[in-house]
């Protein structure tokens, strides 16, 4: 019922994409206010999962044992982006493939461990993504010209590859999703789900502009898919557990990552306003996401 939900919301966007120009201020609108409700917000209980794994052990939960390591990735992921842009933007990348994958098929009837499983992940995050920023490369690479090496920014290159890298992830996701449905990993409901999905969101995605199809994914799909499992972890240890209660719990770290990134805001105003501001918001978000994939690992290999 929520990915009808999320492909009804999908499919207006598509429309309203495919018939104009969408303002540069609405688009601006959309996406802060997506990042303000559910993006930001959706790593803001990773407190609660690390609490629920540290009772799964037996261990009494304590902010110290949560603060420590997660504040630890933070700022080593920090330094990286200043000693290592390059290599933390790739890094960023295949953290953001692995996660993406996992929120969307973390429910398939393979272990956690599984290399295909894995593998699925990467790919299916790697298609979306590739979506999102090569859809039309104008758009993107403009943020990304003092991370970038040159010869990466040819843009005409990307253009030429976009379609056939496009075509063939697609083509290796459909098989997987094959394989698996004939060997009964995956039922007939959840193939013809995913293929569905799969075929709406890429048009979506390839369609809208690129804050469009950022927020369309990472605010609404993402998000709100972390979101319900979250909560489903939450409910199997206290049923009574209801969205409201998540809400209250989310707020106070959301109000510190708004924090941090107006901080970021401010730093690159005084000191390094040789980045472009866009990627400093990237960058913020990756150092958040490093952190919040390792934690969610328990919320997905717990979910029955």
């Amino acid at each position: 019922r929520w990915d009808l939900f999320l492909s009804l919301i999908t499919l207006i966007c598509l429309l309203l994409s495919w018939q104009k120009e969408i303002d540069p201020v609405f688009e601006w609108i959309w996406l802060g206010c997506l990042m303000l409700f559910t993006g930001i917000p959706h790593g803001a209980t990773d407190h609660l999962v690390h609490w629920h794994k540290q009772k799964a052990k037996g261990e009494t939960p304590s902010w110290k044992a949560f603060l420590l390591p997660y504040l630890l990735q933070m700022l080593l992921y920090a330094l990286a982006w200043i000693l290592l842009p390059l290599l933390s933007f790739v890094l960023f990348l295949g953290i953001s493939f692995y996660h993406f994958g996992q929120s969307q098929l973390y429910y398939l009837d393979l272990p956690e461990e599984s290399l295909l499983k894995k593998f699925l992940y990467l790919i299916w995050g790697a298609w979306v993504l590739s979506i999102i920023l090569l859809s039309d490369a104008s758009q993107t690479f403009p943020y990304l010209t003092e991370i970038l090496p040159s010869s990466w920014m040819d843009i005409s290159f990307w253009d030429q590859v976009y379609l056939p890298l496009i075509g063939g992830l697609s083509a290796v996701i459909f098989a997987i999703y094959l394989f698996l449905w004939m060997k009964g990993k995956m039922t007939s409901t959840d193939f013809l789900r995913e293929v569905g999905v799969g075929v709406l969101l890429g048009i979506s995605l390839h369609v809208c502009s690129l804050w469009i199809s950022f927020g369309l994914y990472f605010g609404l799909w993402h998000a709100t898919k972390a979101i319900r499992a979250e909560l489903s972890l939450m409910k199997e240890e206290d049923p009574s557990w209801k969205l409201t209660d998540w809400i209250k719990q989310a707020m106070p770290f959301s109000l510190i990552s708004f924090l941090g990134l107006f901080l970021l805001v401010f730093l690159w105003q005084n000191w390094g306003q040789n980045w472009h501001p866009v990627f400093l918001f990237f960058v913020g978000i990756s150092m958040l996401t490093l952190p919040h994939m390792t934690t969610l690992e328990h919320v997905y290999k717990n979910l029955k």
